[in-house]
């Protein structure tokens, strides 16, 4: 199944139409609904997806409920928060995101755990990268030494409350017949990394709980010596749900297939189950020939 990532055309801020019809100009077998898509948002684009004759492929949880960002919430709760209050806030949010993909019958949800707040700062990292300030005793090492070293101490919690959270929503997964794919982090800032990511699928059923391989985010993994070894990512290749297939520029990820940097070993999908579905993602500035061009080039994984 190849899909189109809501974040390419947001429905919050154009509407559900250009992305439906995104994706039936790129042969697209369905959508993913996640950025750029609320819970309210993303009932009306069901809707209109299901309408169309796509497929709703996947779906983001949590998502927001409008409050984020306006009066209510300043941002949206973290399912890796070691609070209990904002761990349980966005457990809230993500089972009504699964209860909306079970409703239409959706195979797979996309599981996001949140950010790891650090002192040192990810925008500071990325300006020494694109300075080349990444040598021995630089200050990008030294920024980015800071960042590991914090968390190391203060991850476990945040791993504690992910089990805490993912406890939660796999019981509602499988009352939904739903699949949980889990979204890997590229940098210190983010939850859980490949390897922490792995560690906690291992507590769970296989079949229930899979990973997103993101080959993008592993370059990025690379480029800050965050190595992977070959024994890991064939490992997490087998665990696979649903595979990203976009670019990385430096640090930053989300660019459409052909407008980044892709790095042929990380993309391979030798061992990834054949019912792996393939989203395509980018940023919403990519136009409608580009989006085209890189589904033309992209092959659902059944057929590798």
């Amino acid at each position: 199944m190849l899909l189109c990532s809501s974040g390419l055309r947001p429905p919050t801020s154009v509407g559900d139409e250009a992305l439906v019809r995104l994706a039936a100009s790129a042969a697209c077998d369905g959508i993913l609904i996640g950025d750029g898509c609320t819970l309210r948002a993303a009932e009306a684009l069901l809707a209109r997806v299901l309408h169309a004759g796509l497929r709703a492929g996947a779906v983001l949880s949590p998502l927001d409920d409008g409050t984020a960002g306006g009066g209510g919430r300043r941002r949206l709760p973290r399912l890796g928060a070691p609070d209990r209050d904002e761990r349980a806030a966005g457990i809230e949010l993500a089972t009504r995101a699964l209860a909306l993909a079970g409703s239409v019958g959706t195979p797979l949800a996309l599981v996001r755990m949140g950010n790891l707040p650090l002192a040192a700062r990810a925008a500071d990292l990325g300006r020494f990268f694109r300075r080349r300030e990444m040598d021995e005793d630089s200050d990008g090492e030294a920024c980015l030494m800071a960042a590991l070293g914090e968390r190391r101490a203060t991850v476990g919690a945040a791993l504690d409350a992910c089990r805490w959270s993912l406890d939660a929503l796999v019981r509602e997964a499988e009352r939904r017949n739903l699949k949980l794919a889990l979204e890997l982090a590229a940098t210190p800032w983010g939850l859980p990394s490949p390897r922490e990511g792995l560690d906690l699928v291992a507590g769970y059923d296989g079949r229930r709980l899979g990973v997103l391989l993101d080959p993008a985010r592993l370059g990025v993994m690379r480029r800050l010596g965050l190595t992977l070894s070959r024994e890991r990512h064939a490992t997490l290749r087998s665990a696979t749900f649903l595979v990203a297939d976009n670019e990385a520029v430096g640090l930053d990820v989300g660019y459409l297939p052909g407008l980044g940097e892709r790095e042929d070993d990380l993309a391979d999908r030798t061992g990834v189950p054949a019912e792996a579905a393939v989203v395509i993602m980018g940023h919403a500035d990519a136009t409608d020939e580009e989006v085209i061009a890189a589904a033309a080039t992209a092959t659902p994984t059944r057929e590798r």
